[in-house]
């Protein structure tokens, strides 16, 4: 829908009073950006921007006046071509300056709204920015829940029938805010702030498979939803049985862009049993944390490292030579990977062997006798190791590795 001077004059906090060019009302207002035409009074036209709001402070005000009462031909013909251009929103003038006779005749004669206003220029620069970036800011609308937990925009997104609207209901039930649900209108301010609202047709409903349509205000009350909400955090919810999303220490940190702006991003696999609406409360508090500079994955992985760096190496430690080495490459085989309890059967399983074992992945090298170690490998399923035993019965612990991993680590 065009946005039109009319609607910039409805604006309570500009203040706005209509001195002249009541017929021009109805232009359109096509840009954010604002002009004073200083330079234009001077007679310099070749860079007017005729498309934007025309804005007369106290300088410009000032040099009308003074010239004008002089009879200035030059001046008087600036402001010919400044109120005659077709393209001319409207002209303000702040400071409650009331323009002389001959700019309200102009303004009439061509149909240019003229207001004025009591604000000072900067004050009333920041307002009008405040009224009309919103209005032409980047816009996209994203398949997806926006709520706010815990004080923090959570925008929910997935694929079709994922449980995205379940999820959110869910959230609401236990006191976070819907902000919409389905489709999310989301706009850039400032090139980098992402707000997210409802649409005004769907407003704060949800449909709910099994149940259909409710009206969440309704039934939770004015607490339970609000209009918009800037978006801080992107939650994408995948199908448990997909793979290549699982990020087990949440060491990186994923980022998600939308209008050229990247969000942190967690994804979260949903199955049978496990409580979505919990997690995401927990991934949001965990956003909060590291916007305060606490990262909880990064500290584990520096102690790990630190606790890895004073135990005894697996490549040394013991005399080598004539020391029987034999190396295997083995694939992971259960859907978890090796999560903590896998990583604890493999050190209770090699424990016992008196060779040493280490285990390799993508170049990094760990003791196979330490869980924090294996556990620093991150390895997903269909993830390759290669294990190196080194003592008399390293066939023994390889070959003992190998029944563990035809186990799929005894997970069903």
């Amino acid at each position: 829908m065009a946005y039109r001077v009319s609607n910039l004059a409805a604006e309570p906090a500009l203040g706005l009073t209509l001195l002249a060019g009541v017929q021009g009302l109805e232009r359109e207002i096509t840009t954010a950006e604002l002009n004073r035409p200083a330079l234009e009074l001077t007679g310099y036209h070749s860079r007017y921007r005729a498309e934007r709001i025309q804005i007369f402070g106290s300088g410009e005000s000032a040099y009308l006046d003074e010239h004008l009462a002089q009879g200035d031909e030059q001046v008087r013909r600036a402001c010919e071509f400044i109120l005659g251009a077709p393209a001319t929103p409207c002209v303000i003038f702040s400071k409650g300056y009331r323009p002389p006779e001959f700019v309200l005749g102009l303004a009439e004669r061509f149909a240019t709204p003229v207001f004025v206003t009591p604000l000072p220029t900067p004050k009333l620069t920041l307002r009008l920015w405040d009224s009309l970036e919103p209005e032409f800011a980047p816009r996209t609308l994203v398949h997806g829940s926006l709520l706010d937990v815990y004080g923090l925009g959570v925008l929910i997104r997935g694929a079709s029938g994922v449980g995205k609207s379940e999820c959110a209901l869910e959230l609401v039930t236990r006191g976070h805010i819907l902000v919409a649900d389905d489709v999310v209108d989301i706009r850039c301010l400032g090139g980098s702030i992402l707000i997210g609202a409802c649409s005004p047709v769907i407003s704060h409903h949800m449909e709910i498979r099994g149940l259909g349509v409710i009206d969440v205000q309704r039934m939770f009350g004015a607490k339970a939803v609000r209009p918009r909400k800037r978006i801080r955090l992107v939650v994408t919810l995948v199908e448990g049985g997909e793979q290549g999303f699982s990020d087990r220490l949440g060491i990186d940190d994923n980022k998600f862009e939308i209008l050229e702006v990247e969000l942190p991003h967690i994804t979260i696999p949903v199955r049978p049993g496990r409580d979505i609406g919990t997690i995401i409360e927990v991934g949001a508090l965990n956003q909060t944390l590291k916007s305060m500079g606490i990262h909880s994955s990064r500290e584990l992985d520096d102690r790990l490292r630190e606790v890895i760096g004073k135990e005894p190496s697996a490549a040394g430690g013991r005399e080598q030579r004539g020391m029987k080495e034999k190396r295997r490459t083995f694939t992971i085989s259960n859907q978890a990977g090796l999560h903590a309890r896998p990583c604890a059967l493999l050190v209770e399983t090699v424990q016992p062997f008196e060779s040493e074992i280490v285990i390799t992945k993508d170049g990094e090298s760990v003791n196979g006798k330490s869980i924090m170690g294996v556990m620093m490998l991150a390895a997903e399923f269909g993830s390759t190791i290669e294990v190196l035993a080194r003592g008399e019965d390293a066939d023994e612990a390889l070959d003992a590795i190998q029944a563990l991993i035809d186990r799929k680590f005894d997970e069903s």
